[in-house]
């Protein structure tokens, strides 16, 4: 039996998250962190979750206003910034907030929201909202900088798709050994959202499995989709990337990565 729990607001998540090679060897960090030298001015990270992309940042010299929703994510984060080799809390500031709604009096020449969690809001009016929050908050000459993962129709359209090994068993910091499984729970392909289930193994120092369950829901874009609602919003697409290396999108790039400004 799986013991369940819900999303990434999740206490128990927010622990197992920086364990997951997936999400903590991910090469993104170069990028956004290589974004945030070029531009060299406060940076908004939006999602910021344990400060994955965050701290890199704020190590490079570059202060950071990192938002999220979830407090287990935001404690995890400032655990961390506790547990630092030096004393960086003064450059990054962790600001609990809805991304679909916050005014921070004050504007960014840069802002980011890394890792797709543009693509848990489901419903256009989340979409919209969000955007036109930002917008609120970029300088003229400002980039908002996200990504997404460029749809792949196989997988995306058919619920009987069946589990991907997406973890394979590794050892985590404290010895204990994760295996993570995931599937296509339902697909509303009308609305194009997927709701996905994650079964994480984990064998405990003792020997016992324990198992874990998280599910989760995921919006996908078309680029022209994306197009429409940055107009919609008041905001342009300036370069489009298909993957973390800045070489152009392809249709069977893996990444939708949109560079984006005022209009």
């Amino acid at each position: 039996m799986y013991e369940k729990y819900g999303d990434y607001s999740d206490e128990t998540f927010s622990e197992l998250y920086d364990y997951l090679p997936i999400y903590s060897q991910r090469d993104d960090i170069s990028f956004y962190v290589e974004w945030a030298n070029r531009i060299n001015r406060d940076v908004l990270e939006l999602g910021c979750g344990t400060g994955r992309v965050s701290i890199p940042i704020v190590y490079t010299g570059v202060n950071v206003i990192a938002l999220d929703y979830s407090m287990p994510m935001l404690k995890k984060l400032e655990s961390k910034l506790e547990q630092e080799e030096w004393d960086i809390s003064d450059r990054l500031s962790v600001i609990r907030g809805d991304m679909t709604n916050f005014r921070l009096n004050k504007k960014f020449s840069l802002i980011i929201l890394p890792f797709r969690p543009f693509q848990h809001l489901i419903s256009v009016d989340d979409q919209l909202n969000c955007l036109k929050s930002v917008r609120d908050h970029l300088t003229q000459d400002g980039y908002f900088i996200f990504d997404l993962f460029n749809p792949n129709p196989d997988r995306l359209l058919t619920p009987a798709f069946g589990s991907v090994v997406d973890v394979p068993r590794f050892e985590m910091a404290d010895g204990r050994m994760l295996t993570r499984t995931s599937r296509v729970l339902t697909s509303h392909w009308k609305e194009k959202w997927n709701e996905y289930e994650f079964l994480y193994e984990i064998e405990e120092l003792n020997g016992k499995i324990k198992k874990i369950t998280q599910k989760t829901s995921m919006r996908y874009f078309s680029v022209e989709e994306l197009e429409l609602l940055l107009d919609m919003a008041g905001l342009k697409i300036i370069e489009l990337y298909g993957d973390f290396d800045s070489s152009p999108y392809e249709q069977n790039s893996p990444e939708e990565i949109y560079i984006t400004g005022l209009k």
